[in-house]
């Protein structure tokens, strides 16, 4: 678990941007971490970062999710298309349950080597997309490889309630 914090606050009464990285690799973790500090060079923002390991033991990572489920944005940072582990889907959408119902937030997949993998029939994006209603998030793709960006449920997204037992 890593803990940042990002450049002097401009004007504005609101605390900090509360972002979260969760990520497969450490080139994922720093591809994540760049754009992050290019994106938020203005803003006061605290990171807090996780790699997926990090997440698989039940204890630490339902304390995790807790301590995630309020955060600003959500970044999912991945070498490529392929699903996630079967524990981070879990994490994922316990997380994102919750989310407190009047609380937006942004859901960002960065696929860092977009460019070079095949993208499976079922799509980490379609997945990432669809859970972000659950947490009343909006949804970012950022392709890196391809340099493509794409924004989904502009608007804030009605929430869902998850199905089934977690």
């Amino acid at each position: 678990m890593n803990f940042e914090s990002g450049n002097p606050a401009t004007s504005g009464t609101r605390g900090p941007l509360k972002i979260s990285l969760v990520f497969d690799e450490v080139v994922s973790a720093r591809t994540a971490e760049n754009s992050i500090k290019r994106i938020a060079s203005n803003l006061q923002y605290n990171l807090h970062s996780f790699a997926f390991h990090e997440l698989d033991p039940p204890e630490p990572g339902v304390t995790a999710a807790r301590n995630v489920s309020d955060s600003d944005i959500l970044m999912v940072a991945v070498r490529d298309h392929r699903a996630l582990p079967k524990h981070m889907r879990f994490w994922l959408g316990l997380c994102l349950s919750l989310r407190k119902g009047d609380q937006a937030g942004l859901l960002v997949a960065l696929i860092v080597n977009a460019a070079e993998a095949a993208k499976p029939a079922s799509s980490l994006p379609d997945y990432l997309k669809a859970l972000a209603p659950i947490g009343g998030m909006a949804f970012l793709l950022h392709e890196h490889g391809d340099q493509r960006v794409s924004i989904a449920n502009e608007a804030k997204p009605a929430r869902r309630q998850l199905s089934g037992p977690l």
